[in-house]
């Protein structure tokens, strides 16, 4: 059966093949050679893009060093989640041109998480974003062209489009009308930025599409850049991570989400203080908020895991606290110890449901850190 005979919402949107349609490529746009007036779309959620050059999470000058100590951040530092562009148009359409480093390949996450974009808009001025639409493409494609946006009639909006979550991207364009307004919009209201650094979870694993993993609905709701390194099972609290995130400039606060992988491979209370320590000999004023786990499903049945789990909360508390009453004011602890319930995909993995959960949790914390400095 082929659905999208039955359905034309379920079709994929690649028409996009108008002789009017002028291509944006973003490489070319973002080149700091240029300026604003010539740059209308700005990257964002790549801290290292301006060095070199290439959609990556990690620089490039890091990779030495993460082969010795965690060759897997080689490839996953090459996922693009939290990478996302904006700009303003009157556009009737928007396209979206991407050439990736592979298909999809995952299970029990959407092509459209994993390998698509999605299109936000709102009105100029206003603060509240609506999602506009998302590539519909054929799943074991690696490249793809689809129409994200159309309106019946010229209307300027301001425009945020995500990068995929769970996959490399080696060249993306925009495409607009030929005659159609392009003009840059990328400040933000909220001065700085926030890192999150942790596990796929962290990372989107498995939301639907990118604007719905955590940090990226949390950067909506509190109007800021936010950047993503969540690495997929490699979230360890590495002290290597910790100068490279630390140093990045205008970042205000920095948020730990490391228990679901460092605390099963046994390296939590090893390396934590570690971690927390190289952040703080880059970075005294950096606020870093430490954040336990998600409750998952298996605690329902495994007292053991449920154990664990309880140890793993109270160690990073106590971590916290231990370092508070040293004179650190600058650090806090985030009691992630929610249900997740049937808010998962597989017992772990979050839905849209249980990601809008955590942004909703966190938000009051962050707002209270981000208003207290």
């Amino acid at each position: 059966m082929q659905i999208d005979k039955l359905d034309r919402n379920m079709a994929v949107n690649t028409e996009a093949k108008d002789s009017q349609i002028l291509w944006h490529d973003i490489t070319q746009q973002t080149d700091p050679c240029y300026s604003p007036d010539q740059n209308p779309i700005s990257l964002h959620g790549f801290a290292f893009y301006t060095a070199d050059r290439r959609f990556c999470r990690l620089p490039q000058s890091a990779e030495p060093l993460l082969m010795q100590q965690r060759p897997q951040l080689t490839s996953l530092m090459r996922h693009t989640a939290g990478g996302m562009i904006r700009f303003r148009t009157d556009s009737l359409k928007i396209h979206i041109q991407a050439e990736l480093q592979s298909p999809a390949y995952m299970s029990h996450m959407t092509p459209a998480g994993q390998c698509g974009f999605d299109c936000y808009l709102r009105a100029p001025g206003q603060h509240e974003w609506f999602l506009a639409g998302i590539t519909k493409f054929p799943i074991h494609d690696k490249e793809y062209n689809c129409c994200v946006f159309s309106q019946p009639e010229k209307r300027l909006w301001e425009v945020m489009i995500y990068f995929p979550l769970y996959i490399g991207v080696d060249e993306v364009k925009v495409g607009l009308d030929n005659d159609a307004v392009i003009e840059r919009c990328d400040r933000f209201s909220r001065k700085g930025s926030i890192g999150f650094y942790g596990t796929s979870i962290t990372q989107g694993g498995c939301a639907s599409r990118p604007g719905m993993a955590y940090p990226a609905i949390l950067g909506r709701m509190l109007d800021c850049e936010v950047y993503n390194f969540g690495f997929s099972g490699n979230g360890m609290a590495d002290p290597c991570l910790a100068p490279v995130i630390a140093s990045i400039s205008g970042l205000r606060l920095l948020i730990v989400d490391v228990e679901d992988n460092a605390g099963p491979n046994g390296v939590l209370e090893q390396n934590l203080p570690v971690f927390l320590d190289a952040v703080r000999n880059v970075s005294a004023d950096l606020h870093v908020l430490v954040m336990s786990g998600v409750r998952p499903c298996r605690e329902n049945w495994d007292n053991a895991y449920a154990e664990k789990k309880r140890f793993w909360h109270e160690f990073q508390r106590n971590e916290v606290l231990r370092r508070r009453e040293q004179g650190d004011n600058r650090i806090s602890f985030f009691d992630g110890l929610q249900d997740a319930g049937d808010d998962t995909i597989d017992g772990i993995h979050l839905t849209d449901l249980g990601f809008q959960k955590v942004a909703e949790a966190l938000y009051p914390a962050i707002q209270k850190t981000l208003a207290g400095f």
